[in-house]
């Protein structure tokens, strides 16, 4: 947009208070919500996060402290915030000689590269599910891979994968709830698709899965530090054990 402060405006109208999470406190950015229409900014100091506690229930303590939150699942608040047209219920698929085609949703980047495991591990694994399993991979890009995206096309093109860039947030989700199983980093699309309840593989490296991993009740995580050292063997036979667990 031309105008992103119109935008931005027209976003905020209608809030009276906004929960701002953040390492320092700064005037400008209190003097900000004030002009986009924000009444009462709160700004909560970000603390260090025990160890072994997950970030939302850090988060939702804080938010329970102020009343804003009584008896209610974690998971399910937050999953109020995804603009979904449905959510998804995993289907029972039973494999046979008339199996369904297995759909496979990888997102294979992030906004840190220490969290990114190897682009050339994500293409041998793709490789391996359409050699092995015929199935359909299909590779999201986000703003911070969008530089991948001729690099995949080249591979997409013999091996019949496709690629896509992430465009909104709702029609992301309305992609995903269709795939029997999605792969990627500590990253906000592997988030959404903890919370959308499908079968979710997430690989990490320097951050905590116990700290940071999806919420979700299909939600498997992997970690090798560095990420580089996790082996597409062990996620290989990861997503294999998921697929035959919702799928047999």
């Amino acid at each position: 947009s031309n105008n992103p402060g119109r935008l931005a405006k027209a976003y905020w109208r209608g809030l009276t208070h906004a929960i701002i999470y953040a390492l320092w406190w700064s005037p400008i950015l209190i003097k900000n919500l004030h002009a986009v229409g924000v009444a009462e900014p709160l700004l909560v100091p970000e603390t260090s996060i025990d160890p072994g506690i997950h970030v939302i229930s850090h988060i939702f303590s804080t938010l329970t402290h102020l009343g804003i939150f009584g008896n209610v699942d974690e998971f399910d608040a937050v999953k109020m915030a995804i603009p979904c047209s449905r959510w998804s219920i995993i289907p029972k698929q039973k494999l046979g000689n008339s199996r369904p085609r297995i759909r496979i949703a990888i997102q294979p980047g992030s906004s840190t590269p220490q969290k990114n495991w190897p682009i050339a591990c994500f293409l041998e694994l793709a490789t391996r599910f359409t050699e092995k399993f015929g199935a359909e991979v299909h590779f999201f890009l986000g703003p911070a891979e969008q530089h991948l995206y001729s690099h995949l096309i080249h591979f997409a093109t013999s091996l019949r994968w496709k690629v896509s860039l992430i465009t909104t947030l709702a029609n992301l989700a309305d992609d995903l709830i269709s795939f029997n199983l999605y792969i990627g980093n500590d990253t906000g699309t592997s988030h959404l698709a903890g919370l959308l309840n499908i079968p979710t593989l997430v690989l990490f490296g320097p951050t905590a899965p116990e700290i940071w991993a999806p919420l979700g009740r299909h939600v498997v995580a992997l970690r090798e530090k560095p990420i580089s050292n996790l082996s597409v063997d062990k996620v290989w036979d990861s997503a294999v054990d998921i697929l035959a667990s919702y799928m047999m």
